[in-house]
């Protein structure tokens, strides 16, 4: 290192221990050597550091300090423990393979076209998250902002210190503790942190048309509507956890059926089954058990204060049925709420099929579809005059 005109250094045989101080842009190719001590790379030079080989070979620690150098990793190589302390903006790049990195950068950009074990953020800073290969875990105990880059796969993002997601990649899982927010027009397709939040990008304009009337046939009484939005609705904290994306501001329906006098009545003393088809083929039959969810949501059981199943979306004894909601687990530090998002100028076509008791007492009774959008994980509001009505006489 005495000898500035250097670029490349090759090893001629493995080194056990000690610490190897690098103090300007070279090149160690390892030529199929393991050095067990630490490689430190310190400067303030402008230009990029490697380390390479051209047959596998394993550095136990490296530390690089570099705030105008950039550095590759080769493909042959694999960094037990990385301290990436201060890189230039013009990345570190992994092409090998990495089993612990920890970014203390305050405006690192870590390019990943390898493998790595686990990625720590611990940063004050902004830290960009990038590259073809996915990162199977990514654990941020502290940062102001994580950026996920466009075509980023990022498998489990855990986050245990409050932080900023902008995310234009796609996030297999949110988990963790901490406050994190979501934005960006990336993927999340599932969170288990109960604590993110998603910034709504204004009201949406949510649209319900109909297709076909009321009609009856054998007992049964069918019709069809189109539900959509002109703008979109539903922001990027998506989870797709079979045909359709859930969204944790999108629209779902809050359904009620009345009779005569205005009553809400409970679902199960009306129909025998109240069925909902997706033009995707998803059926939602909804007949009602003893127990789960979609009973306690029509019974209008909700009052044990969010110990039960009923959807987190209920207010009160309403009786209602609920269309367009996932949700998991009875509460809500483990339960999440999600609701259907939709692109602008998309929709879905939905087919009612109502049959009532044979039982049922004569008159007339109207099923209100009454869409709402999804304000807080219990919290919602109408969408004034975006609502079907259907009104039968048995």
């Amino acid at each position: 290192m005495a000898n500035p005109s250097v670029s490349k250094i090759t090893l001629t045989g493995s080194i056990a221990s000690g610490t190897f101080n690098v103090t300007r842009p070279v090149e160690f190719d390892l030529a199929g050597n393991n050095i067990g001590g630490t490689l430190n790379f310190a400067y303030n030079q402008v230009g990029t550091s490697k380390i390479t080989s051209a047959s596998p070979a394993t550095v136990a620690t490296v530390n690089v300090n570099t705030p105008n150098g950039s550095f590759v990793q080769g493909s042959n190589v694999t960094i037990t423990t990385l301290n990436l302390i201060n890189v230039a903006s013009a990345t570190y790049t992994n092409n090998g393979t990495i089993t612990n990195a920890v970014i203390t950068d305050t405006d690192a950009r870590f390019l990943n076209e390898g493998a790595v074990s686990t990625l720590t953020v611990n940063s004050n800073g902004f830290v960009t998250l990038g590259g073809s290969s996915a990162l199977s875990n990514v654990v941020v105990t502290k940062a102001s902002s994580v950026n996920v880059a466009a075509g980023t796969n990022i498998t489990t993002l855990e986050v245990n210190g409050d932080t900023t997601v902008n995310n234009a990649g796609t996030i297999a899982d949110v988990t963790g503790s901490a406050a994190v927010t979501v934005i960006g027009n990336g993927e999340v397709k599932k969170s288990t942190n109960t604590n993110v939040t998603v910034p709504t990008n204004g009201p949406a304009n949510v649209i319900v048309n109909e297709l076909t009337g009321l009609t009856s046939a054998e007992g049964v009484y069918s019709a069809s509507f189109h539900w959509g939005s002109s703008n979109g609705i539903g922001t990027k904290l998506v989870e797709k956890p079979d045909r359709y994306s859930y969204f944790n501001d999108g629209t779902f329906f809050e359904i009620t059926v009345k009779n005569a006098d205005g009553a809400n009545l409970v679902f199960n003393d009306v129909f025998q089954d109240f069925a909902l088809v997706s033009d995707a083929g998803n059926r939602d039959s909804l007949k009602g058990t003893s127990s789960g969810r979609q009973f306690e949501d029509w019974n209008g059981t909700n009052v044990v204060g969010e110990t039960n199943f009923a959807t987190k979306l209920k207010t009160g004894d309403s009786n209602a049925v609920f269309y367009g909601v996932r949700q998991t687990g009875k509460t809500t530090a483990t339960g999440m709420t999600r609701t259907t998002g939709f692109k602008a100028n998309t929709a879905r076509k939905v087919d009612v099929e109502m049959t009532p008791l044979a039982e049922l007492a004569p008159g007339e009774y109207t099923v209100t579809f009454q869409a709402k959008q999804q304000t807080g994980v219990t919290s919602s509001k109408n969408l004034d005059n975006v609502k079907m009505i259907y009104t039968f006489t048995k």
